[in-house]
């Protein structure tokens, strides 16, 4: 067993040795060559002149900006005068609507207790009328066909009339 150790070191060994000598004798990059490129030229500054000029159409376009959000705001102001106008508008309306409202509200109010005070006020009338007078139920029977009563009753006399 101590024969098979040392032949499996030995081995480990040897890999060991092939493999740290392939990383370190890897080869070299080749050298880059130094290769010169002509170099843009660059534009010269600008003259005074042209900055001042760049500088007015800068301000100018600022200038148009501003007074295209001007006017923007303008045309937003007076939506916003319009919307608020429509609400007192509409407020107003909702006030006068609540107003005839509460107005017929009141009178239906007033016309329910007018009729409940007419229909006790019948009640009471037929009742009064079932008592009074009490030959009232067989007035039809006083009748004669052409509408006209048989017989008059005044203070306790009575008159007959003649059938033609």
């Amino acid at each position: 067993m101590n024969f098979k150790l040392r032949i499996a070191a030995a081995t480990i060994m040897a890999v060991s040795v092939v493999a740290s000598y392939g990383q370190t004798s890897a080869a070299k990059a080749p050298a880059k060559k130094h290769v010169v490129t002509a170099k843009a030229k660059t534009p010269p500054p600008p003259t005074v002149a042209e900055q001042i000029q760049a500088l007015r159409q800068e301000l100018e376009n600022q200038a148009r900006q501003i007074e295209s959000l001007k006017t923007g705001l303008a045309a937003k102001d007076a939506q916003l005068q319009k919307a608020q106008q429509a609400a007192a508008d509409a407020q107003a309306s909702a006030a006068r609507a609540e107003t005839a409202a509460s107005a017929q509200q009141q009178a239906v109010t007033s016309n329910a207790a007018a009729v409940t005070t007419l229909q006790s006020s019948v009640s009471d009338l037929k009742g009064k009328q079932s008592r009074w007078p009490p030959r009232s139920r067989t007035r039809h029977q006083d009748q004669q066909g052409d509408g006209q009563p048989a017989a008059l009753h005044y203070k306790g006399i009575t008159s007959r009339r003649r059938l033609s």
